[in-house]
């Protein structure tokens, strides 16, 4: 397929102009590209041409791991996705594009061979289907119809947020409807005052909820309810796929803006981070939050990372043990335990290193202090491992 680009895993590219535009709802995106992901070079020989007239630059991706993140970079007006993906990648590609919520509204239009379960890919997000062989004429037809929409997004998939290991996972540490914590609070804490935002939460996601089991800084009813639905919440979005997620003003993105969040919490600024239980499910989102539109910085965003370290840190030594296999189990917990530990000292050591400008007398004070209780609780198991619980 002639194309404007050729994308490649290790290319570097400037993401493309946006030109905001109402739609009823919310907030649009226009952009200027489109993405194709298929494994043909010859599905649509004539279609970039085409596409350039109608004022788009055209970028392929032949490997479907490498969609996500050239979608992350490009934003584009719509996804053409092909069924000759290798290794179950229209699945892979979806799962995604639907899992991250900078891209979860791009709108896919797909190019399906005889055999292909339709019903399946309309059940991962797929927006419209087309039977091969196909023209460049139909393709362009329907990229007209659809690009530059916003498929409807309803939160993040259920799929994600309900898979059943992950539950498990979370459930395994018994955080969920527990009390606060003075080493999590503390972790907390530090993170209102060395981004100075006046909210900050360690927020746990099950099925239905987030709960939180740290928090400074929520107003009534929320300080004492401790928790929100899931659908309420940005946090399922860093749970569903597993990064960071930075927002500026949610008021004006293009799938946050309708999120109740903003009005029942005031989440404005939001800059989350994936915390994971001992076996490496993501469970929850360390975040910050701010009542105003807040630009986060590079050294905003690197403390935070550090800091849910040690939130990561704590929960790995305080997890119990599951009572099946005690031996095996207890040396997995141990080694789960010693790695989190050694990555939230890591963590403490270079925000003190890097971020000397965010921190004050207090908070070195608190970091180091929370690096010796870490370090008592991570020597007191290799002395005598948890009993199972």
């Amino acid at each position: 397929m002639e194309t404007d680009s050729a994308i490649s895993a290790n290319s570097t590219t400037e993401t493309t102009a946006l030109d905001p535009g109402p739609a009823p709802g919310g907030p649009t995106i226009r952009r200027s590209s489109i993405l194709i992901a298929d494994g043909n070079p010859n599905t649509a020989p004539m279609l970039p041409a085409a596409l350039r007239e109608l004022g788009y630059e055209v970028f392929t991706v032949p490997l479907p791991f490498f969609v996500q993140s050239i979608a992350l970079q490009r934003k584009p007006a719509a996804l053409v996705l092909g069924t000759n993906l290798p290794k179950g990648g229209p699945a892979t590609v979806m799962r995604g594009l639907r899992a991250h919520v900078e891209t979860a509204a791009i709108p896919v239009v797909a190019l399906t061979a005889p055999g292909t379960d339709k019903q399946a890919l309309s059940s991962a997000g797929v927006d419209y289907c087309l039977d091969l062989p196909v023209t460049d004429t139909e393709i362009v037809a329907a990229l007209r119809e659809h690009a530059d929409t916003s498929h409807p997004v309803a939160g993040a998939p259920a799929s994600i947020i309900r898979d059943a290991a992950r539950l498990a996972a979370l459930d395994g540490t018994r955080l969920l409807d527990s009390e606060q914590e003075a080493e999590l609070d503390a972790v907390t804490l530090l993170a209102s005052r060395i981004l100075n935002v006046p909210v900050a939460l360690v927020s746990l996601v099950d099925h239905r909820r987030q709960f939180f089991k740290s928090q400074v800084g929520l107003q009534p009813p929320w300080d004492d309810l401790r928790e929100t639905p899931v659908a309420d919440s940005f946090c399922q979005w860093v749970v569903s796929s597993s990064e960071g997620l930075i927002v500026a003003d949610a008021r004006i993105h293009p799938v946050l803006c309708t999120n109740r969040a903003i009005s029942d919490l005031g989440v404005i600024a939001y800059l989350g981070i994936p915390i994971s239980a001992p076996t490496g499910e993501t469970i929850g989102s360390f975040c910050a939050v701010d009542a105003q539109p807040h630009p986060w910085r590079e050294e905003e965003v690197t403390a935070m990372r550090d800091l849910a370290l040690l939130v990561d840190a704590h929960i790995s030594l305080y997890s119990p043990v599951p009572p099946e296999h005690p031996f095996e189990n207890r040396q997995k917990y141990l080694r789960a335990a010693t790695r989190a530990a050694g990555r939230g000292f890591f963590g403490a050591a270079h925000l003190i290193r890097r971020g000397r400008k965010l921190l004050g007398d207090s908070d070195f004070v608190e970091l180091l202090s929370l690096v010796e209780r870490h370090s008592c609780k991570l020597v007191d198991l290799a002395i005598e491992p948890p009993r199972a619980q």
